[in-house]
C-alpha cells in the first residue's frame, strides 16, 4: 500500500482475506459488566464483529465483495437465527429450477436483525432458552430505538424504551415470561443527564434517546469514571492506610512523590473500596438505585462528603446537632405531657361536676354520648431518628462546619485562601521538591512567644520506600510541609469555604489592625506637635530623622492618611508578627522601652546618638510567653552625664511638652517596660499591663506562605479600618455616623500650645495626650448680633434654659 488509498482497491483477494480475519479477531469489543458470562455476552460479541466488518465493506466495491464472501458470516447469522428461518430456499415458479439458498453475507445478517428483538436475545438466560424462543416465532420487532453503544436496534412491542436498559440492552426476566427476582433496578435517566457514554449521538428532547439505565450499569459507569481520572483526588483524602495509592502512582522508585491530586485514575481495587466506603455509600445508593444526579454530579457529591468527613469536624458537628435536636424534642414532649395532664385534670373536674348534677337531679349515670365527648385521643409520635438533612437546614450545619474549618486554619497560621492560593501552592509543590519539606525556622510562630506547635500531617503521603519484594510497600515518616496537610477543597465547596475563611480572617485580624490604626494616629499627632515646636530648618530636619527612627509606623508623617497609605499588606504582616498589636489597646508604650529623645549638636557622633536610642518595637523573642508580661522588671542603669555640648532635654508638665536647655544628666524612664534582656534593662512598672487579646493566631514567617488572595483580603480589611480617617469629623457628621453605626477612628483634637520662652529651643515626643474639656457649646444660640442679644436676654432674665450640651471628654491615646 505504497500509495495509500489509490492502491487499496487493487489488493489481491488473499490479502483482503487476511485483513478481514485480523479485523474480525482483534476488533475492540465492549461487553457491559452487568451482562457477565451469559448468552447476552455472546450476542454483544456478534454485534461488535459485525460493526467491524461493515467498516471494511465501506472501503470500496472490491473490499465489499471479499468481505461478503468471507465464511465468518455463516457463524454470525447462525448465532441469531439458529433454525435458519430467514435463510430458507427461495421458492421458484419454474419446476425445473432448484430453489436457491440466500447467501450468508451482510445483507442476510441485516435481514435477521430486523426480524429479531435484540433485547429479547440479550435478556435470555442461556442459549437453550433462546433457541426454544426463536423456534416459537416470538413477537416481531415493531419499533426502532437507540442504544448507547451499537446504535439503533429493533425491539418488540413489549420492550419499550422505559422497559429495558439503554446501555446493556437487558430487560427484566418477567418480560420473557420467566419468574425470577428483579436484579436490574431500572431507573429513568435524570432530566439533566448528559453522560456522553449514555447519550452519545442521541436527542433526549425529541424523545428518541435512551430513557432508562439499570443499576449495575450505573455502578459500572461511576466506577469507570473513577478509574479514568475523575475523582482521583479522593485517594489522598481518605487517610492513612486506606489504600496503597501513593506507591503505584508515585513513579515506583524509592522516595517517589505522590501528588495530592493527580490526573491518573484509580485502579479497580481502589475504586471498589471507595464505592463501598460508608462515607459515600448514601451517594452511590442514591445514584445507582434511584437514578438521582448525573455521574459527574454523583462524583462531586462524593468528593464533597469525603473531604468534609476527613478534613473538617463534620462528625462532631453532626453529633452536636443531633444532641441539640434530641434535647429540644425531649423538652417539647415534656411540655406536651404537662399540657395533657392539665387537660386530663380539667376533664376529671368536668366529669365530677356532671356526676354531681346527675345525682342531684335524681340518679343515673353519664351516658355514653357524654363520655365520648369527654374522651381525648392523643397520637403518640414516633421515636425515629431525626433526618440529618432537615437538621442541617434547621441548625445551619454546613455553615458551622465551614466556619470552624476556616477559623482553625487562620489560628494555625495557614493563611492560604481556599479559592486560589491552595491550588497554586499544591501545584508548585508537585513540581518543586524543596517545597515538600518545611524547616522549623519558617514555621508560623505566636506573636507573644507562646509555645504553640504548628499543625502536623494527618498522614505520611509525600514519600514511600520499597522495603523488599515480599513486603509490597512500606511508608516512612519524614519531616514534611504541613501547608500540604489539607488538600484543596472540591469545586462545589470553594465558594462557601472562601466566604467563611474571609470572615474568619477578618474577625481575627480586626482588633489588631484597629490597634495599629490607633498607634498611627498617635504617632502622627506627636509628629504634628513636634513640628509645631521646632523653629529652625536644621532642627526640623534632625527632628524628622529622629521621628522616622522612633515612630516605626507613622514614619514622621503629620497626616495619618498619608501614613496609612504607605502601609501595604506585606508591611501589615510584618507588624502583626510583633507582640504590640495583640494586646488590648496596643502595647507599644508598655512593651517597648521609650527613652528620652535627645538632640545633640553636630559635634556629637552618630554612633553615640544611636546608642542612647532604644527601639520602640522589640523583637518577638523578647516575650517567651504571655506570663512574662506580668513580671516586674529591674530598674535601668545610669546614663553617663558628662556634657559634650549644648543640648536640650524634654519634660512634660500637665500633659504639655516643655522644652528647656540643660545638660545631659543621668535619668531613668518611667514610661515603658519589657525590652530585650540582652540589650536593655527594665524600667519600673508604672501601670498594670493590658491583657492580650482573646484570639491570637500563629503568624506566618515567610511571605511565600501568604497567598496573593490573602494579601488582597488583608489590604481590603486595612482600608475598611482606616476609612474613618478620610471622613469629616464635625459635629453633624459625627452624629450622623453614630446613628448609622459607623465605627469612628480614634483621633486627637489639636490643643493650643503655650508661647515658647526665649531659652526653649527643642521639642518633645510625649505619647500620652490629655485633652482638656472644651467650653460647653449651647445649641440654638447662633453667632453674631442676634445670638449675642439672645444670650444677653437669657442672662438678664435668669432663665436661659439650655437645650442640649455636648462636651468633649478626655481622649487617652
Amino acid at each position: 500500500m505504497r500509495k495509500g488509498k489509490r492502491t487499496a482497491p487493487a489488493l489481491p483477494p488473499t490479502a483482503l482475506g487476511l485483513i478481514v480475519d485480523h479485523a474480525a479477531a482483534s476488533a475492540s469489543v465492549f461487553v457491559p459488566g452487568s451482562v457477565g458470562d451469559t448468552w447476552g455476552a455472546r450476542v454483544w460479541l456478534v454485534l461488535h464483529r459485525v460493526r467491524a466488518l461493515n467498516a471494511l465493506r465501506a472501503v470500496s466495491r472490491s473490499w465489499r465483495d471479499v468481505v461478503d464472501s468471507h465464511p465468518i458470516w455463516r457463524v454470525l447469522c447462525a448465532s441469531l437465527d439458529p433454525h435458519g428461518l430467514h435463510v430458507r430456499p427461495t421458492p421458484t415458479t419454474a419446476p425445473a429450477m432448484v430453489p436457491s439458498h440466500a447467501p450468508f453475507n451482510a445483507e442476510t445478517f441485516r435481514r435477521i436483525t430486523r426480524a429479531t428483538c435484540i433485547v429479547c436475545a440479550i435478556t435470555c438466560p442461556d442459549s437453550t432458552y433462546f433457541r426454544r424462543r426463536a423456534a416459537r416465532h416470538s413477537l416481531p420487532p415493531t419499533s426502532l430505538v437507540p442504544s448507547a453503544h451499537i446504535g439503533y436496534v429493533y425491539t418488540c412491542a413489549i420492550h419499550r424504551p422505559l422497559a429495558f436498559c439503554g446501555r446493556c440492552l437487558r430487560a427484566e426476566l418477567s418480560t420473557l415470561g420467566i419468574q425470577a427476582p428483579s436484579c436490574l433496578s431500572l431507573a429513568p435517566l435524570a432530566a439533566n443527564e448528559r453522560d456522553p457514554d449514555l447519550t452519545r449521538g442521541l436527542d433526549l428532547r425529541a424523545g428518541a434517546g435512551v430513557r432508562a439505565v439499570c443499576g449495575p450499569c450505573r455502578e459500572e459507569r461511576i466506577k469507570y469514571e473513577l478509574m479514568r481520572g475523575h475523582g482521583a483526588n479522593m485517594a489522598s483524602w481518605m487517610g492513612t492506610g486506606f489504600w496503597d495509592w501513593d506507591w503505584e502512582h508515585g513513579g515506583g522508585d524509592p522516595g517517589g512523590w505522590a501528588p495530592v491530586w493527580s490526573e491518573h485514575g484509580l485502579n479497580a481495587r481502589d475504586a471498589n473500596r471507595l464505592l463501598r466506603n460508608e462515607d459515600v455509600a448514601g451517594v452511590v445508593t442514591q445514584y445507582v438505585e434511584y437514578g438521582d444526579w448525573t455521574v459527574r454530579e454523583a462524583i462531586e457529591e462524593m468528593e464533597e462528603r469525603v473531604w468534609m468527613r476527613w478534613w473538617t469536624k463534620a462528625g462532631e458537628m453532626e453529633g452536636l446537632v443531633r444532641a441539640t435536636a434530641r434535647m429540644q424534642r425531649m423538652e417539647e414532649r415534656a411540655e406536651e405531657i404537662r399540657e395533657r395532664e392539665a387537660v386530663r385534670a380539667k376533664q376529671l373536674q368536668i366529669q365530677e361536676d356532671l356526676r354531681r348534677q346527675v345525682f342531684a337531679a335524681g340518679g343515673g349515670d353519664i351516658g355514653s354520648a357524654g363520655m365520648d365527648l369527654l374522651q381525648d385521643e392523643f397520637d403518640e409520635e414516633s421515636d425515629e431518628d431525626d433526618d440529618l438533612l432537615s437538621l442541617s437546614d434547621e441548625f445551619g450545619l454546613r455553615e458551622m462546619i465551614f466556619q470552624d474549618w476556616a477559623r482553625n486554619r487562620v489560628l494555625e497560621g495557614i493563611w492560604l485562601s481556599p479559592h486560589m492560593d491552595m491550588n497554586r501552592y499544591h501545584s508548585a509543590a508537585n513540581t518543586n521538591p524543596e517545597m515538600r519539606t518545611l524547616p522549623s525556622r519558617v514555621a508560623p510562630h505566636h506573636p507573644l512567644g507562646a509555645p504553640r506547635a504548628p499543625p502536623t500531617l494527618p498522614r505520611s503521603f509525600p514519600y514511600t520506600v520499597l522495603v523488599s519484594t515480599e513486603d509490597r510497600r512500606s511508608y516512612a515518616q519524614v519531616p514534611t510541609n504541613f501547608y500540604l496537610s489539607t488538600p484543596p477543597p472540591p469545586n462545589r465547596l470553594v465558594y462557601h469555604l472562601s466566604r467563611a475563611w474571609e470572615g474568619a480572617l477578618r474577625s481575627v485580624l480586626a482588633p489588631a489592625l484597629s490597634n495599629i490604626v490607633s498607634r498611627v494616629v498617635a504617632e502622627c499627632d506627636v509628629a504634628d506637635r513636634v513640628y509645631a515646636q521646632v523653629q529652625s530648618q536644621d532642627q526640623r530636619q534632625r527632628a524628622y530623622a529622629r521621628l522616622r527612627d522612633r515612630c516605626s509606623l507613622g514614619q514622621g508623617e503629620r497626616d495619618p492618611c498619608r501614613a496609612v497609605t504607605r502601609i501595604n499588606a506585606d508591611k501589615l504582616v510584618e507588624i502583626l508578627r510583633g507582640p504590640e498589636p495583640w494586646v488590648e489597646g496596643g502595647g507599644w508604650e508598655d512593651v517597648g522601652t521609650w527613652h528620652e529623645l535627645v538632640l545633640e549638636d553636630d559635634g556629637t557622633s552618630d554612633e553615640d546618638g544611636q546608642s542612647d536610642l532604644a527601639s520602640c518595637t522589640p523583637s518577638p523573642e523578647a516575650l517567651q510567653s504571655p506570663s512574662t508580661m506580668r513580671t516586674t522588671p529591674s530598674p535601668p542603669p545610669s546614663v553617663d552625664g558628662t556634657k559634650r555640648g549644648s543640648s536640650v532635654s524634654v519634660s512634660v508638665v500637665g500633659g504639655t511638652p516643655v522644652m528647656q536647655e540643660a545638660e545631659l544628666e543621668p535619668e531613668t524612664t518611667t514610661t515603658t517596660i519589657l525590652t530585650n534582656t540582652d540589650d536593655h534593662s527594665h524600667a519600673p512598672l508604672r501601670n498594670p499591663l493590658p491583657r492580650p487579646l482573646h484570639t491570637i493566631p500563629l503568624i506566618p514567617r515567610c511571605a511565600h506562605h501568604i497567598g496573593q488572595q490573602t494579601k488582597q483580603v488583608i489590604e481590603l480589611l486595612w482600608k475598611e479600618n482606616t476609612g474613618g480617617l478620610w471622613m469629616c469629623r464635625c459635629t453633624v457628621c459625627a452624629r450622623a455616623m453614630a446613628v448609622q453605626g459607623v465605627p469612628s477612628v480614634p483621633s486627637v483634637q489639636p490643643q493650643p500650645q503655650p508661647q515658647p520662652q526665649p531659652q526653649q529651643e527643642t521639642w518633645d515626643i510625649p505619647m500620652e495626650v490629655h485633652i482638656p474639656e472644651r467650653e460647653p457649646e449651647v445649641e440654638g444660640k447662633g453667632k453674631g448680633v442676634a445670638g449675642r442679644r439672645s444670650r444677653e436676654r437669657d442672662d438678664e432674665s435668669g432663665g436661659g434654659e439650655r437645650k442640649r450640651i455636648k462636651c468633649e471628654e478626655t481622649v487617652q491615646v
